[in-house]
């Protein structure tokens, strides 16, 4: 399952698959994996002086699972939480 894992800035764009192009391997293997799967996008603004909109525990633990597995060479599931 591909969880929530990323904010994007998407100004200017024209064209995704150029776009796509132009991300690092991660992030193109999880757009590959949620391309396989029933997924969504919603926009989420953040307000200045408010919590930011997908700040959450589970949140946290997706992004801190991800940048061990970066950090350790490891794949997806190597985590335990």
């Amino acid at each position: 399952t591909v969880q929530a894992t990323a904010l994007l800035k998407l100004d200017n764009i024209t064209d995704v698959d150029e776009w796509k192009k132009t991300l690092p391997r991660g992030c193109k293997r999880t757009l590959k994996k949620a391309n396989q799967q029933n997924f969504t996008v919603t926009t989420k603004p953040i307000k200045g002086g408010e919590p930011a909109p997908h700040s959450s525990l589970s949140h946290f633990n997706c992004v801190l699972e991800h940048e061990v597995r970066l950090i350790t060479g490891g794949e997806e599931g190597d985590i335990e939480g």
